[in-house]
């Protein structure tokens, strides 16, 4: 499938304002701290960048289904991730996760409470 002239700014653009969008409805949600990570962070947006976002707030639950509240809450309008950790997983799993921890170091912190 041939890919669009441009597409990755417009793919980039998307991205930005839904950032912005969901940035801005995180305390409404009791997000302690959000961490954009992934391409977008990088800055090496391609056509199937998706939106990335570490969230550290209690909520409680599996692991794995917590980013459900979140698909849920927000509707993100392009494909998005969210990794959602309590407090207590986010102090312990930033210095001992390889994944974590080099997501950080390359991502940036975009909401804090």
């Amino acid at each position: 499938m041939p890919v669009r002239i441009g597409f990755s700014r417009f793919r980039r653009q998307s991205l930005d304002v839904e950032l912005e969008r969901i940035t801005q409805m995180l305390p409404q949600l009791g997000v302690d701290k959000a961490f954009l990570i992934g391409e977008l962070a990088t800055d090496d947006v391609g056509p199937q960048t998706t939106l990335d976002i570490v969230m550290v707030l209690d909520l409680p639950g599996n692991f794995t289904r917590r980013s459900d509240f979140f698909t849920s809450h927000l509707g993100p309008m392009v494909g998005s991730n969210f990794l959602v950790y309590t407090p207590e997983e986010f102090e312990t799993l930033r210095e001992t996760n390889a994944f974590l921890r080099s997501a950080l170091q390359k991502g940036r912190l975009i909401h804090e409470s």
